[in-house]
């Protein structure tokens, strides 16, 4: 047994005293999560906030949208519905799009309307604005791509009156 425990020796020597000033400075953790107590509710910043209802709001229509397209599926066929389901599961992104925006507007009611997360409501929280915010992405991009190609529309009809007004 003290052949196996040769290497013992190139260890550094434990220290009997505590760690000085300025290597506990060092502690990161300890300044975001109070020790020996009960963490309180962390304030969560303006644009956070925003952003998280802004998240709800189109999550919402989201659910609008694919219960109506539920409701009379022949309303929704080509590229653009394709996209916007994720291949043509809209059954599957309102179950995602329902559960995340209930979630958000449950923990609404206990986080001071989204202003203030305890621990337990972070961990619920942060799920479920990312599966909120996945079952709405197939929706926004096909909106950036609508909005893409009108603008580029407009720039073309822009260029070519400014075309033919100079050389007219």
């Amino acid at each position: 047994m003290v052949d196996q425990l040769t290497h013992l020796d190139l260890l550094p020597p434990r220290l009997a005293e505590p760690l000085p000033a300025f290597v506990r400075s060092f502690d990161a953790v300890s300044d975001v999560v109070p020790v020996g107590r009960a963490p309180q509710p962390v304030a969560l910043g303006r644009r956070t906030t925003i952003a998280l209802w802004l998240l709800i709001a189109v999550g919402i229509g989201s659910c609008l949208a694919l219960f109506a397209m539920l409701q009379a599926p022949a309303g929704c066929s080509g590229l653009a519905c394709t996209i916007a389901t994720y291949g043509g599961h809209p059954l599957l992104m309102l179950v995602f799009a329902a559960a995340g925006t209930t979630t958000l507007l449950g923990l609404a009611a206990f986080t001071r309307g989204l202003t203030r997360a305890s621990v337990g409501a972070l961990r619920l929280l942060v799920p479920a604005a990312g599966l909120t915010l996945a079952s709405v992405t197939g929706v926004v991009a096909v909106l950036v791509t609508g909005m893409v190609i009108v603008l580029v529309a407009l720039l073309a009809v822009v260029v070519t009156f400014a075309f033919f007004a100079d050389h007219s």
